[in-house]
């Protein structure tokens, strides 16, 4: 080796977004398994569900960036793609568009699929909805304000938009609490969670008839989530 020769690595942490996701929605629906008697609360449940969406969303994030970030380095994982393509990703990506986080994350995938001359997600359609919809939760979550609302009859935003998704947590059936967050906040949450960030990524690779980062995988995951699992990963 030369003098002053440097070796470069890279992590793609698309994967470890999604496992996590995966992992903490099994951990949730272990709890849930389990449980009996009278409704009640577990923090640990709780941190199981919300992470899990937290990183799903991440997940989506990421895998994205790494899309561009390859398109920047010139990877074999976007050989695909025309060279003109190639080329006004990384010249936009170098621009900082839309590298930072100020971009909504679907927004990413859009410019991603025009520069590349591919039809763009249709907004009105899955898996763009729930996309949609799991970022809005996931941005409440993070920038959570406590609401008054009187149970059990007082309807939350989410409670409309997400009530017919998923089932509701199974710590709480039979109380009074409002639906969002006690209730809603279960393993049906994180199922669907995971389930429509794998959807979007999956349908956009597919548009963009490339291969994504985090796809090795995916025949550990059992992906999609049903509403039962089996054993634990490996």
């Amino acid at each position: 080796m030369q003098d002053g020769a440097k070796i470069a690595m890279r992590t793609y942490l698309s994967a470890h977004h999604l496992f996590a996701a995966v992992h903490f929605a099994r951990l949730g629906l272990e709890l849930e398994n389990r449980h009996t008697g009278q409704p009640k609360f577990s923090h640990e449940h709780r941190s199981y569900v919300i992470g899990s969406v937290l990183s799903a969303v991440a997940f989506l994030e990421a895998a994205i960036n790494e899309v561009f970030c390859n398109a920047a380095d010139g990877h074999n994982a976007l050989k695909p793609l025309t060279q003109s393509a190639h080329d006004l990703m990384r010249e936009l990506w170098g621009m900082g568009i839309p590298r930072t986080a100020s971009y909504p994350i679907l927004k990413k995938y859009q410019v991603a699929l025009v520069l590349a001359g591919k039809p763009q997600l249709e907004d009105g359609r899955q898996p763009y909805q729930d996309a949609h919809l799991l970022i809005q939760l996931r941005n409440a979550l993070v920038h959570y304000e406590p609401e008054w609302l009187p149970a059990p009859t007082g309807a939350h935003g989410f409670e409309v938009k997400l009530k017919h998704k998923f089932p509701p947590s199974a710590l709480f059936a039979g109380s009074g609490n409002c639906w969002y967050p006690d209730h809603c906040l279960g393993y049906g949450c994180s199922r669907w969670a995971v389930n429509t960030s794998v959807a979007l990524t999956e349908e956009f690779l597919s548009r963009m008839a490339i291969s994504g980062n985090y796809q090795a995988i995916l025949p550990k995951l059992g992906l999609p989530l049903p509403e039962k699992l089996g054993p634990p990963l490996p």
